[in-house]
Parts: C-alpha cells; structure tokens; sequence
C-alpha cells in the first residue's frame, strides 16, 4: 500500500457514516455531540466497574476528582438511573 492509498483510508472509513443508498441514510451527528456520547458512556462504564466509586472512577478516565464531579454533574449522571 503506497502512500496515497493510506491517506484515503479516513475518507473510507467515513463513508459509512453517509447513509446506505438505499434512502435510510442517518443524519450525520456533529463531532461534539459524538463526543458528548462517548464521553457519558466512558464515564458510566468507569463508575460501574469500580462500584461507583468517583475517585477510583476518575483514576481510571485519568482525570481529576473535581473534573469526574462536574462531568457527572453536566451530563446529568445518576446512580440510580444508570443501576448503580
């Protein structure tokens, strides 16, 4: 694979985020709605696997206690509706 092979490889890995051509194409979501939902999902997946534990939590997204608290507190994150 030469160089401008590998340079196209993002533009394709894209692509499906297009829509088939079959007319059920997806709305393409913006980059900071993507990163809001990765975020909520990485930050649920931290506490539940330690307990619900914000400090262990934190250690583990390697970010601070305060900055989990305030993310926890943006996004609207509650044990008990999350099942912890």
């Amino acid at each position: 694979m030469d160089q401008s092979e590998r340079a196209m490889k993002p533009v394709d890995l894209a692509a499906p985020l297009a829509g088939g051509s079959d007319g059920n194409e997806e709305p393409i979501l913006s980059l900071r709605v993507v990163r809001t939902q990765v975020e909520i999902k990485a930050i649920i997946a931290a506490l539940k696997r330690t307990g619900w534990n914000r400090t262990q939590a934190a250690r583990l997204l390697n970010i601070s206690y305060r900055g989990l608290l305030y993310k926890i507190h943006r996004h609207h994150i509650d044990p008990a509706a999350e099942g912890g």
